[in-house]
């Protein structure tokens, strides 16, 4: 028993001892100049937001930016030495030479005469000549001599933007020669981008759609952004009862191509593929596991589409980088493109996907096909 008092009072005594000496060495750790340990917190993390800054200059500026770029179209028709007064619109001076400036305006401005004239008002009018037009694109070209300008006026070439840079909700100003009165200006915001009206033959380009008023006579004014920059040719207004603040314009990159065009060759070659084709209905294309694109029914001989391989029975399923989902896309994207140009098409035949390359041609070439 005594034994067994002695190991309890040696084992009570060294634990003693020890919370001694663990108290000792704790307190002499606090004490000391030991860094305590540091927790690292987390580094905030800074999100940047790129605000796109619209900051518009005064309707007036740009107005004063392009009002000379902007002028009236009249037309006439001579008969006999007569002539009689059918019409006015809006065209825009997109180009100049040594020689000559030209002037970009809608076909359908120009349809029906055959003596034109421009300037800014009714009274000073400059002879202008007739380039061509293009019916399906509603684009004119028309040429006015250096010479024939009087009075120290001087027309501008109009500051052209990018249609492709245009954003929903963005302001625009058309201005052209509204209701035949002379130069005038409406404010609205593009409405949408790439709209596709129907009925459009041959369409090179879809179209910008504004709730800027565009009334008679604005046909072929420009449509202008908040940097004074032509963004569009103004076309047309869908006149209803039932729809109101509805206008579109043509890109004016498309405009361009298509006037330069004429100016060179005084018509516009549209590039041709040489297929014929018919939309699928979407739920068989579905319930066969086809992809989405539009049916060859037939291939032009010897033209750019059986050239590169193309063959009826073949779906169409993209035209460069572009899905084709109807036939309305591959006229598009075929007739925007140049002649000449080399196009990579994407084609299913068989259960197998394969990309072609087709080398487009002008439609002149294939006549009556």
């Amino acid at each position: 028993m005594k034994k067994f008092l002695g190991v309890v009072l040696v084992l009570l005594l060294m634990s003693i001892i020890t919370g001694v000496v663990f108290a000792f060495v704790f307190d002499s750790l606090q004490s000391a100049d030991v860094p305590a340990p540091t927790v690292a917190e987390p580094t905030p993390t800074t999100v940047t937001q790129t605000r796109i800054v619209f900051e518009e200059r005064s309707i007036a500026d740009v107005v004063q930016s392009v009002k000379d770029s902007v002028v009236i179209v009249r037309k006439e028709v001579v008969n006999f030495n007569e002539s009689r007064f059918v019409g006015a619109g809006s065209g825009v001076v997109y180009r100049e030479d040594d020689e000559a400036y030209y002037v970009i305006t809608n076909a359908h401005v120009v349809n029906g005469g055959n003596k034109f004239n421009i300037g800014f008002t009714e009274l000073q009018q400059y002879p202008a000549e007739l380039l061509g037009f293009d019916n399906d694109a509603d684009i004119a070209t028309l040429k006015i001599l250096k010479s024939d300008i009087t009075n120290g006026e001087k027309l501008v070439v109009a500051k052209l933007g990018n249609p492709k840079d245009l954003f929903v909700g963005e302001t625009v100003l058309a201005v052209g020669n509204a209701l035949g009165y002379g130069q005038s200006v409406t404010k609205g915001i593009v409405s949408a981008v790439d709209r596709d009206l129907g009925g459009r033959k041959n369409a090179a380009y879809r179209l910008i759609q504004t709730d800027a008023a565009i009334n008679p006579g604005n046909s072929g004014g420009a449509l202008v952004n908040a940097a004074g920059e032509v963004v569009g040719i103004n076309t047309v207004k869908i006149a209803s009862t039932e729809v109101e603040g509805v206008g579109f314009a043509i890109p004016i990159s498309a405009g361009e191509h298509i006037a330069e065009a004429i100016r060179e060759k005084g018509y516009f070659p549209r590039s041709f593929l040489g297929v014929t084709v018919r939309n699928l209905d979407l739920n068989a294309l579905l319930q066969n596991n086809y992809p989405l694109g539009v049916y060859v029914q037939q291939v032009v001989p010897n033209g750019p589409a059986a050239k590169a391989g193309i063959q009826s029975g073949d779906l169409i399923l993209k035209i460069g980088d572009t899905e084709v989902t109807d036939s309305a896309d591959l006229v598009y994207e075929i007739t925007s493109r140049s002649v000449g140009e080399v196009v990579p098409i994407t084609i299913y035949r068989d259960s197998v996907t394969m990309e072609v390359q087709a080398t487009l041609e002008s439609n002149e070439n294939y006549r009556g096909q």
